[in-house]
């Protein structure tokens, strides 16, 4: 089994929430703000459409060309099938996976989907569409509904015990016991495929 050992350059932000919820809960200019506190780069791409979301990741894909390590975080509204855009329509695992595989492989191999999405562990099914020696290391995120207050409180505690050096494993159980229930849940690619 891989172990993740990896340094980020960066944490890349897609925020593809409705300009309503982003306009009222600010969640992904509060965690920009809770990463640039504690020292940590980051980029916040906001989209409001299936083209702009894709966009998004065509840019990460630029990033990691030029050797660039980062971890991913998508903020929005997840399902089953995919990701909901602000328009109305849905990115399939399917069509982001197509767009991640354009990712460095190394870069890519090393970074984590932080997923701050309701039913956000899905993303994991973005495996079943890229080789395990094309894929990202894992899948961060809840197999619930979570509300936006919710999805703040995750990631800065998700963020904080990075920081400290917390390995994932770890941090699930922490943060699952501070909200004292399974809230976050995360797998690798890899595990996910030895499962299937």
């Amino acid at each position: 089994m891989k172990i993740l050992n990896a340094e980020y350059d960066f944490v890349a932000i897609v925020d593809f929430l409705p300009e309503a919820d982003r306009k009222k809960f600010q969640l992904a200019q509060r965690l920009v703000s809770y990463l640039a506190k504690n020292g940590v780069e980051q980029n916040c791409l906001s989209c409001n459409t299936r083209l702009g979301f894709l966009a998004a990741l065509r840019w990460m894909g630029a990033e990691s060309k030029k050797g660039r390590k980062f971890l991913i975080q998508f903020i929005g509204h997840g399902e089953a099938t995919g990701l909901y855009m602000p328009d109305n329509t849905t990115v399939s695992w399917k069509h982001i996976s197509k767009s991640l595989s354009r990712l460095d492989k190394d870069t890519l191999a090393h970074s984590v989907l932080n997923m701050t999405c309701c039913y956000g562990i899905n993303a994991i099914k973005l495996a079943d569409h890229l080789t395990l020696d094309t894929c990202f290391f894992g899948v961060l995120g809840p197999a619930v509904p979570i509300g936006f207050h919710e999805g703040y409180k995750i990631n800065t505690k998700i963020y904080k015990k990075m920081l400290a050096g917390v390995p994932i494993n770890q941090i699930l159980r922490e943060v699952n016991n501070e909200f004292g229930r399974n809230i976050l849940f995360g797998i690798t690619a890899q595990g996910y495929r030895t499962l299937k």
